[in-house]
């Protein structure tokens, strides 16, 4: 039968030229399977936001990490153009990454800080600072396809590092305020 013929075929086993036997179709298959189930564990898992956007610059995929980051659904970013989640200067920043990338033909890969724009219930529109990491993919022919994006959010990084500033620079102050008491006091 007809069934059993692909079976056959999925089955069998081809020597290369090495001598070293090869997986069988089936085996390729089941192997793959097990790669692709491998791989969305590790997207579903990370905690930086994961985005594929293709040569037009649209959302291909959105891993969960992606919602959480922005404030809504992952699924709700999918088929939408990845500069719409940017304020203006992280826009053009990755607009001319992008333009760059469509005009090489080799993988080529950038790091930025940028804001993104959330679409949190809790706080209507927000504005997270992220540190973007982007890399192209180009086909076997060196023709650009899509670029793989990872949004790491450092909000909360930023806003210590505003922090330790301000406090800082009240420090400054203090000291200086002490400095000029002692030297009041000491004329007197």
């Amino acid at each position: 039968s007809l069934r059993s013929a692909i079976e056959e075929v999925l089955d069998s086993k081809h020597e290369n030229v090495g001598g070293r036997r090869r997986p069988s179709l089936k085996e390729a298959l089941v192997q793959s399977r097990k790669e692709d189930h491998q791989s969305k564990i590790l997207l579903s898992t990370m905690n930086e936001g994961c985005l594929l956007i293709d040569i037009d610059g649209i959302i291909m995929y959105a891993n969960d990490a992606v919602g959480r980051i922005i404030g809504c659904d992952s699924a709700d970013v999918l088929g939408r153009p990845m500069a719409a989640l940017l304020d203006k200067e992280t826009q053009r920043r990755f607009l001319e990454f992008h333009r760059f990338l469509a005009s090489e033909h080799s993988p080529q890969s950038a790091a930025f800080e940028g804001h993104l724009h959330g679409a949190g219930k809790r706080n209507g529109r927000l504005k997270k600072t992220a540190m973007f990491s982007a890399r192209s993919v180009h086909s076997e022919l060196g023709k650009y396809e899509s670029c793989l994006v990872v949004i790491a959010d450092i909000s909360e990084m930023v806003e210590a590092r505003q922090a330790l500033a301000h406090a800082n620079a009240r420090l400054q102050e203090l000291d200086r305020l002490k400095n000029q008491f002692v030297s009041i006091v000491t004329h007197d």
